[in-house]
């Protein structure tokens, strides 16, 4: 069982099809037993995404600011606190063994362009995949070869990730050695202490320690 962290819009986007996709982009996780983690929000693709984890009984949770819950949180997914935006994009790198990139705007691209370069830097060697429906991210592509072809990359920096159309290829990439099968009521152990989850549904969540996962080491 593998942490996936999910990036994506906080928007639908005006196709359809992206909606459609981080649905299936979720069964597909929970169908090969592994666990989400994204950015905690409820509306466009990463409410899709954690009502399709939740629908299949799967394991999701959210890493948000107290500031961005009150707005956009997702009230059925449990949530680990950070009170910085650059927090939570290390708290989501930090915990996951995965990473996938749904269709999505400035936020998105930064998280998996921090994700790339630390790839790049060594890092971490964590496998990092893009879902591309549409072709959403083929101009992201062209850009990284011309910056490879600019002397600004090694050519060897452009096989940092995976892509494609199927979030069930694209998982079957990321895990080479994980056979893809989908399964009715798989167990879904937690890689959480329960003990120190937040209440999603709490009042004060200034107020709420900030929860963290097993062999997770919080940002100094």
């Amino acid at each position: 069982m593998a942490v996936i962290c999910v990036f994506m819009g906080a928007s639908k986007g005006r196709d359809p099809k992206f909606e459609q996709a981080a649905k299936e982009l979720g069964q597909a996780i929970v169908a090969c037993g592994h666990t989400v983690v994204y950015g905690g929000g409820n509306t466009g693709l990463m409410g899709a995404l954690a009502d399709s984890v939740l629908e299949a009984k799967g394991e999701i949770t959210g890493v948000i600011t107290p500031h961005l819950h009150a707005i956009e949180g997702h009230k059925k997914v449990k949530m680990i606190f950070c009170d910085h935006i650059e927090d939570r994009i290390k708290t989501m790198i930090d915990m996951s063994d995965a990473f996938i990139g749904l269709p999505g705007g400035y936020g998105t691209l930064e998280e998996m362009l921090k994700v790339l370069n630390g790839a790049k830097l060594k890092l971490h060697n964590k496998p990092i995949g893009f879902l591309n429906t549409e072709n959403f991210y083929a101009l992201l592509f062209q850009l990284i070869d011309h910056v490879t072809e600019a002397g600004f990359a090694k050519k060897a920096e452009g096989k940092l990730y995976h892509a494609s159309a199927s979030a069930v290829e694209l998982l079957s990439l990321l895990f080479p050695s994980k056979k893809i099968g989908f399964q009715k009521d798989l167990p879904l152990p937690s890689i959480f202490n329960p003990a120190v989850i937040a209440d999603p549904n709490a009042d004060n969540l200034s107020s709420l320690p900030i929860p963290i996962a097993a062999g997770y080491s919080p940002p100094q």
